[in-house]
């Protein structure tokens, strides 16, 4: 039995390739295929910047353009189509011109491979062949467009050099990515190391052809994609990597810090970041604290690294009464790595034990990373972020809201729709 295809490989390839700001992106294909995917690239970046006031250029501007085959190439062809957009990006000479099919194009048998003979000696034009649903899924096309761009575009003889990183495989649909990449830079440039490529991010041709001038590389998340590229460039480029991905919480933040602050010979530079952030973080630690302290936790969630934000309400005072694993893919628990949280996890309960537990418990917080089922009740409900911010305050923002909470109960300046939080709080 196969299993299902979630999206589609065209989709995915063009929403990862805009992500290349100096090239021009063709998607070979019918309008209606372009409107989809641009709604797709476009829609993170109108919510962060509509929401947050962050501008992601790529995502609100994309350099994409359609072939948009009609009727008439669906029947006779669109390769002179195509070669006609092909030859028009190239006039407004960007750093790639790159070429992915669909399912249309794909199934008249358009060969795109024919655009890669229009290649100047200023800009190349790359093909994906992504064919719609043909080459895969949406995640199956963002793979292809990786690994596309790095073989096309990578010079393999550029040599390590200098204090350079490179941050690979960000989740292009978090609203966390600029926030995330910001707060890292702050914190590399405090050491002298720059950011040499995003891979992919958002970077240029020129960065992706300068990829091997970072001696070391930064994976942004530690998924089982982020461990495939790492391979891939290891076995290919010899690339290093640092171990773990972006760090979340202060104590992981802590902990890479230093090993960039070994790498790069800038060990002392590391501690005096630490001792900053770490005076920082005590002195928010003792604000909330008065609010904090003594309040009881249950929590519920699914099998994801929490140590950031266990720790942080431990040291302000508050208490982990039971912790509820979903463990749904059955793999090695990584909630937390202290012994004293393990001893709290419990992997075979259902809703009716949850229930139970907060009646035997009497939690002031029930929280969890997923819906919740819990009626309203003499304690606050609230959700774990499931993309945190990295770095070492990740957990402070939520500390605060939960003491905000905890002052004003459910009393806040929402009462005036009270009969709407009663209908969806829970």
């Amino acid at each position: 039995m196969r299993l299902p295809l979630f999206g589609c490989a065209f989709n995915g390839a063009a929403t990862t390739a805009v992500r290349l700001t100096d090239a021009i992106v063709i998607v070979h294909g019918p309008g209606a295929c372009a409107f989809y995917t641009l709604q797709n690239i476009t829609s993170t970046g109108r919510k962060n910047l509509f929401n947050r006031g962050i501008l992601m250029p790529s995502a609100l501007s994309p350099h994409f353009v359609s072939t948009d085959i009609g009727p008439a190439q669906a029947v006779f062809g669109g390769t002179d189509l195509l070669l006609e957009k092909v030859r028009e990006a190239l006039t407004c000479k960007p750093g790639a011109v790159i070429v992915i099919s669909s399912c249309v194009s794909g199934i008249i048998g358009d060969d795109i491979r024919q655009a890669q003979m229009l290649s100047n000696k200023d800009t190349k034009v790359i093909v994906i062949g992504a064919d719609g649903v043909l080459a895969g899924d949406y995640m199956e096309g963002i793979r292809l467009c990786m690994d596309t761009l790095a073989d096309e575009l990578i010079d393999p003889d550029v040599s390590p050099e200098g204090r350079y990183v490179n941050l690979i495989n960000e989740v292009g649909v978090s609203n966390q990515i600029e926030s995330n990449y910001s707060s890292m830079v702050g914190i590399l440039s405090r050491m002298d190391v720059k950011v040499n490529c995003r891979y992919l991010g958002d970077a240029t041709t020129g960065q992706m052809r300068f990829f091997l001038r970072a001696p070391l590389n930064i994976l942004a998340s530690d998924s089982e994609d982020s461990h495939r590229i790492r391979s891939r460039l290891q076995q290919k480029y010899g690339c290093r990597f640092m171990d773990g991905a972006l760090p979340v919480g202060f104590e992981d933040t802590c902990r890479w810090v230093r090993r960039i602050g070994d790498y790069f010979d800038r060990s002392a530079e590391a501690e005096e970041i630490i001792r900053t952030e770490e005076k920082i973080y005590l002195e928010e630690l003792d604000k909330l604290r008065k609010d904090l302290t003594g309040k009881k936790i249950l929590l519920t969630t699914i099998n994801a690294g929490l140590d950031w934000l266990l720790e942080a309400a431990a040291k302000a005072g508050m208490c982990f009464v039971w912790i509820g694993v979903l463990n749904y893919l059955h793999q090695e628990i990584c909630v937390t790595s202290h012994p004293e949280f393990m001893e709290l996890i419990d992997t075979e309960y259902d809703w009716m034990k949850v229930r139970e537990k907060v009646q035997q418990l009497k939690p002031d917080l029930v929280l969890s990373n997923y819906t919740s089922a819990m009626e309203d009740g003499p304690y606050v409900l609230d959700a774990i972020p499931m993309t945190p911010n990295m770095g070492f305050h990740t957990a402070l923002p939520v500390l605060r809201r939960w003491a905000k909470l905890f002052v004003s109960g459910k009393e806040g300046s929402w009462k005036n729709d009270r009969t709407l939080f009663d209908a969806c709080f829970s």
